[in-house]
């Protein structure tokens, strides 16, 4: 957590070799990017315009837990922002979201079931 907020602060302050250095250490230390970093690093990468970094960690994105669904919404606005010029990274970016809200109802419809009940089973 304190990466991110060390991430967070370097990035809206246009320290970008700083930056890089923190990312760098965190790697080092072993630390692993939560939902959160994940986010921060997009956003890092959108702007500096490295694509294939940004891919990267929206795959590792991919794999987290997206409890945060704003989170998760905006860093699709971003990736939709800074892919403009690119209309087949935006349209993996729409899938990616339709995908994540799909599976989102059909947790949600689960967990319905679970607590009350299949009505299906009489």
């Amino acid at each position: 957590e304190s990466f991110s907020a060390l991430l967070s602060v370097l990035h809206h302050n246009n320290r970008t070799e700083q930056f890089l250095q923190a990312e760098q250490q965190m790697r080092e230390a072993g630390v692993k990017a939560d939902i959160v970093t994940c986010h921060i690093l997009v956003l890092f990468y959108c702007k500096h315009k490295q694509f294939d970094k940004v891919l990267e960690v929206w795959e590792k994105m991919q794999t987290l837990p997206a409890n945060r669904l704003y989170r998760y919404t905006t860093t699709c606005d971003h990736l939709r922002a800074a892919f403009a010029q690119h209309p087949d990274l935006v349209a993996q970016v729409d899938k990616w979201e339709l995908d994540e809200a799909i599976r989102r109802k059909e947790k949600a419809a689960q967990l319905t079931l679970q607590h009350v009940g299949d009505p299906m089973q009489g």
